[in-house]
């Protein structure tokens, strides 16, 4: 009798220790401690393994992953540790993509500039240090970073680049506004006026983007007004450190006689300044 319940116990212990030994391996596969509180929740802590190692083989098509069980799963271990199943990756992905179009949608950007993203711009040895910037933009955005001042002559690349940080910070689901100049100040001049004060509108979304590009500023000699209104939006991003994007064609004393130097000296001081040489490749064509 004696011998027949050490042997009872000796496979109680040996049972024990690989069960110990099962959830140590799947403590670490989820990256969470194997304590007293991962000994009582052992079950979930194995049904979230098996989950995540059923993903690396799903066959789900993104298109229908909101179909997924695992689409904002929880599990009742998480006053413990926390999210123990991941949301489905392929499902993230597609309200990723979903989410970057609606911005995308609302940035202002038109149909011609849609697909000007970094990845369809060609750097130049010209047009390389712009580029770079860009990029560098976006890789290191902060909400307060120092926005762009983008100079040079038509064709040059400015406006592709410009409409690529839009593009860029979209994917990121940082929504930005992009605004072709003439057109903004032409907004504002058949908006005032109105019942419901389209001007006020159109200079709200602008003074409080999370990004803002300004395409072809100082493109038109602007009433004083208008350029009233213009100063309201960037002395409003300049005092709360929004980013801002800024193209030109025009040189400095052109570009002050434009927009006046009150509004040039703010923009120089909240951009990085940026001069792109470069030939007008829409023009290569008839060269």
């Amino acid at each position: 009798m004696r011998e027949h319940l050490a042997a009872r116990m000796k496979q109680y212990d040996a049972m024990k220790a690989d069960s110990l030994s099962d959830l140590q391996d799947n403590c670490r596969f989820l990256g969470i401690d194997c304590d007293n509180n991962a000994r009582e929740y052992s079950m979930d802590i194995a049904s979230a393994v098996k989950h995540a190692k059923a993903c690396e083989h799903c066959s789900i098509p993104i298109e229908e992953s909101e179909k997924c069980k695992y689409v904002n799963a929880y599990y009742q271990a998480e006053s413990v540790f926390g999210k123990l199943v991941q949301d489905c990756k392929k499902a993230a992905v597609l309200m990723s993509q979903r989410r970057f179009k609606r911005i995308l949608a609302n940035s202002g950007v038109g149909d011609r500039f849609k697909n000007r993203t970094f990845s369809t711009f060609e750097p130049s040895k010209e047009t390389e240090m712009a580029f770079n910037a860009c990029m560098n933009f976006c890789d290191t955005f902060k909400p307060s970073s120092k926005g762009l001042f983008l100079m040079g002559s038509y064709g040059c690349g400015k406006t592709h680049l410009a409409a690529s940080i839009i593009h860029k910070m979209a994917e990121k689901g940082v929504p930005g506004l992009f605004v072709v100049v003439p057109d903004l100040l032409y907004k504002i001049r058949a908006g005032f006026g109105k019942e419901e004060n389209e001007s006020e509108q159109v200079i709200e979304a602008a003074k409080t983007a999370k990004i803002l590009a300004l395409d072809d500023l100082g493109a038109e000699k602007a009433t004083e007004w208008v350029i009233e209104q213009l100063f309201l939006i960037v002395n409003y991003r300049y005092e709360h450190l929004l980013p801002t994007i800024v193209t030109t064609n025009c040189q400095g004393k052109e570009l002050e006689n434009h927009i006046g130097r009150r509004m040039l000296s703010r923009i120089a001081e909240m951009t990085v300044p940026i001069v792109i040489k470069a030939a007008d490749y829409r023009m290569k064509k008839f060269a």
